[in-house]
């Protein structure tokens, strides 16, 4: 997959701008949201479901002032849910409603504090608006690493 922005490779971790986080479905495309650490905000590429070789297309970006780290979408109540962080000590459940490709703007995004203290949060997969699995892991070992049922 090439991203059209993305120029250089920056390694610098603070600084990178083209982490691929999620990657959820959305009718026949696949959708990428990105983990921008320099500017806290989630680009959304898209790509067709069919094999190939493709350019990912940039249709938009998600001002979620945090560094998204997993992501799911549910069709039929159009909820995009995402896991996010600030610091990396800290971790949130971001939900928007009524998500879609086509309408651009400017999509409200209730942020709730997901209590699992320090670790890493990697995955989140929608049982229904207000309830979720949520899953982490631990660089170091297994001892927090975790598969948490949220209900908000």
């Amino acid at each position: 997959m090439i991203l059209q922005e993305q120029v250089k490779f920056n390694t610098a971790y603070n600084k990178s701008q083209y982490d691929a986080e999620a990657l959820i479905t959305i009718d026949d495309f696949l959708i990428i949201l990105t983990k921008n650490k320099l500017k806290k905000i989630t680009e959304i590429y898209v790509l067709p479901k069919i094999a190939g070789k493709y350019e990912a297309k940039k249709i938009g970006s998600l001002n979620t002032q945090s560094i998204i780290t997993g992501g799911d979408y549910d069709p039929d109540t159009k909820l995009l849910a995402l896991t996010g962080t600030l610091f990396f000590n800290e971790y949130y459940i971001l939900k928007i409603e009524n998500f879609n490709l086509e309408v651009k703007k400017d999509y409200k995004i209730d942020m709730y504090e997901i209590p699992i203290g320090k670790t890493q949060v990697e995955a989140i997969k929608i049982i229904d608006s207000n309830t979720f699995w949520i899953t982490s892991e631990d660089e170091k070992s297994s001892s927090s690493a975790r598969l948490m049922k949220i209900k908000l």
